[in-house]
């Protein structure tokens, strides 16, 4: 299981592509999943293949149902996979560009079992929210 960790700044370019940071390249493999988030900002989620298909069991592994049919559709609505090129990069689609407001400069966070993909203008804003506000958590790493 790939742990993620970190901070990168990269460019998007006219076609939508850009580079995987090298740091995370590796444990991301040559393929992995793009998700769009609905309730925790504007950002994109990636995710190993494994993690994925850890997220698909914990979602598929129920008795069907209506609700469970719906909960599906809105998952898989918003996910696409990606494939890396030579270089390392990766063209991220129209849509997922547009629901996290990418533009040039682009945000990689390391979120443990994920990566968040911010444009700066919003990782810059989240980051400016987060210092405002009052609730703000305490580091809770047991050692």
């Amino acid at each position: 299981m790939a742990i993620f960790m970190g901070r990168y700044f990269h460019n998007l370019d006219q076609k939508n592509r850009i580079f995987i940071p090298s740091k995370f390249r590796d444990a991301l493999g040559d393929s992995f999943v793009l998700y769009m988030p609905k309730k925790t900002g504007k950002c994109i989620f990636a995710y190993t293949l494994a993690d994925w298909e850890e997220v698909s069991n914990l979602k598929n592994n129920k008795p069907l149902s209506k609700e469970l049919t719906l909960q599906q559709r809105s998952t898989y609505l918003g996910t696409e996979m990606v494939d890396a090129d030579n270089q390392g990069r990766v063209t991220i689609s129209k849509e997922f560009c547009e629901f996290a407001e990418l533009e040039k400069e682009v945000v990689f966070f390391g979120a443990g079992r994920r990566i968040e993909i911010w444009s700066r203008s919003e990782w810059d804003a989240m980051l400016q929210a987060k210092a405002e506000s009052d609730e703000d958590e305490e580091d809770n790493v047991p050692f």
